[in-house]
């Protein structure tokens, strides 16, 4: 959550944009709200209703899972596994714009 906070605060002025899926948010969202506000997160984090789990949240098979999403909601490339780095996240995005 912090590298993705930093990479938010500087990409902000960009047209990219950070957002965090909380994938036990349905039965735990009192705990994503602490650690939300514990890391000093401030960009959109969204709980999944159910369609969604079923349609994403349920295929992934490693926590983190990010993805790049272009401006027609299209995903660039591959869902990316595991913990990445902001300098692997900036590298990633500009080779994508």
């Amino acid at each position: 959550m912090p590298e993705l906070q930093a990479l938010y605060q500087e990409i902000g002025d960009r047209k990219v944009n950070v957002v965090g899926i909380v994938a036990d948010g349905m039965h735990y969202e009192a705990d994503a709200r602490y650690f939300i506000q514990k890391y000093g997160v401030n960009y959109p984090n969204i709980v999944p209703n159910q369609k969604f789990m079923d349609d994403f949240v349920r295929l992934t098979v490693a926590v983190p899972t990010s993805i790049l999403v272009n401006d027609r909601g299209e995903i660039i490339g591959q869902p990316l596994m595991g913990y990445k780095s902001k300098a692997e996240f900036r590298q990633l995005i500009e080779g994508n714009l």
